[in-house]
């Protein structure tokens, strides 16, 4: 398989528990799972989509990634690299960095989000993210 699956980057202890506090407050438990996310380097053959203009040896590679890493929850393109970045900014613990994602589109069961569900998401899991980062103090408690 043509594919580096790498190991996992984590991300900020505290910014992520009070990110997922947040999103439940405002979404509900039932619409926040928590999980591993992972991180493709497009949104075609790295997520195992299947297209005869390309030859992208991916017949097996979500299987691969799922043996792997079974906790994970969801895929999509940028944020192994901006937890990268923050835990390599200089003086260490100075960048801090969590992610949510709005699922749009179930690549095991091929379900679709529809557009109301999914604007009510953006606007009311922005909103949770935004008082998520609000509460947290400036200077990380490992730091202070």
């Amino acid at each position: 398989m043509p594919y580096l699956i790498s190991d996992l980057c984590l991300p900020d202890p505290e910014l992520s528990a009070g990110v997922s506090a947040a999103l439940r407050a405002e979404l509900g438990d039932e619409q926040v799972v928590e999980g591993v996310n992972i991180t493709a380097d497009s949104f075609y053959g790295a997520q195992g989509r299947k297209d005869a203009c390309f030859h992208d040896d991916n017949s097996g590679v979500m299987a691969e990634v799922l043996r792997r890493h079974p906790e994970a929850v969801s895929m999509e393109m940028e944020t192994f690299q901006l937890l990268h970045l923050a835990r390599s900014c200089l003086p260490l613990g100075n960048m801090r960095a969590a992610a949510a994602v709005v699922n749009v589109a179930n690549r095991q069961t091929g379900d679709v989000v529809g557009e109301e569900a999914l604007r009510a998401a953006e606007k009311d899991g922005g909103k949770a993210l935004l008082k998520a980062l609000a509460s947290l103090p400036l200077v990380p408690a490992a730091t202070a």
